[in-house]
């Protein structure tokens, strides 16, 4: 039985915003920390690359299972 899709939306999103997070650890003082649409953007295709990544494992595993 797979996992629900709602569980796997989650898991994306969060996964998203922690990589966004961690983009601001290369600031050198917290004044430095502001709102960056360009790292916002490169978050959101990194979780998407993830996603795809994601999917494919999961098609192969399938695949293999049956």
């Amino acid at each position: 039985m797979g996992m629900p899709y709602w569980r796997s939306a989650a898991m994306i999103t969060t996964s998203t915003v922690v990589i966004f997070g961690l983009m601001y650890l290369n600031t050198y003082a917290l004044g430095h920390v502001f709102f960056s649409q360009t790292r916002a953007w490169m978050a959101v295709v990194m979780g998407a690359t993830m996603t795809v990544i994601m999917l494919l494992f999961i098609r192969r595993r399938d695949a293999t299972a049956a």
